[in-house]
């Protein structure tokens, strides 16, 4: 066992992404044991939307593919798309909110309703829920975090690839939160915004990994500190990434 395995937010499955998705799983299956509170019924559709979700997360955040995502550039590029897009965008799906809300106990769920009414609260959650800052999130968490020398850098730093995974994450689910609303205009973003919001996410998606591609000098060192899976060739392993992207 090396010193890697102790690390608390280190690339396996870390205490800290252990705690965060335990603690939502178990509020979502609480909540969904107490219609009364929910005030809905949920089906088998939803419920396995969110069990995929999750499971994709769990996926991406564990062995084997995490242990890999910090030795091979293409297997890095995997986890971000599931952490980033399909974990989250299956989650969103399934509507989990008033099942999680059910879940809270109940002198949170007030406390948490008593939050939410502060101003400066309700400020940030319109800020936030407009759907270009949503998009701008959703991209940035991924350009920002494809800079050549932060991108080594959270390699190199356990605690800094969970911070930028994370915000990946809270990225995506905000962002399908956002186009995948219930509410029509004027509450919500009008169905043609919300498409020309997903198809950008698309071009910005292929933009960069057309970027990662066709260059022609290895930008992620950090990979070969320790020596690249399966002694894949620098460049041949960020040109699969850029694929992946």
């Amino acid at each position: 066992m090396t010193a890697a395995s102790f690390d608390p937010f280190g690339p396996a499955l870390s205490p800290v992404v252990l705690a965060t998705l335990a603690g939502s799983i178990w509020l979502y299956l609480r909540g969904a044991a107490r219609p009364r509170l929910m005030r809905e019924r949920v089906g088998v559709v939803r419920h396995t939307l969110f069990a995929a979700g999750a499971a994709f997360l769990v996926f991406a955040f564990d062995d084997p593919l995490a242990t890999a995502g910090h030795a091979l550039f293409f297997a890095h590029q995997v986890q971000h798309l599931l952490i980033r897009l399909l974990g989250p965008m299956l989650i969103i799906l399934a509507y989990p909110w008033p099942a999680l809300r059910a879940g809270l106990p109940d002198g949170f769920r007030r406390g948490l309703t008593r939050f939410g009414d502060r101003p400066a609260v309700r400020w940030a959650v319109r800020v936030l829920t407009r759907l270009d800052v949503s998009f701008a999130l959703l991209v940035a968490s991924l350009y920002l975090w494809q800079v050549p020398v932060l991108h080594n850098a959270a390699l190199a730093a356990p605690p800094l690839a969970l911070l930028a995974h994370m915000g990946m994450v809270l990225a995506g689910l905000l962002f399908f939160a956002v186009v995948l609303d219930r509410r029509d205009a004027p509450e919500g973003a009008t169905q043609s915004l919300r498409l020309l919001a997903l198809v950008g996410v698309i071009l910005s998606n292929i933009l960069l990994g057309s970027l990662t591609t066709l260059k022609e000098v290895v930008l992620y060192s950090g990979y070969d500190i320790a020596g690249r899976l399966w002694d894949f060739a620098p460049l041949t392993d960020e040109m699969a990434g850029g694929y992946t992207i």
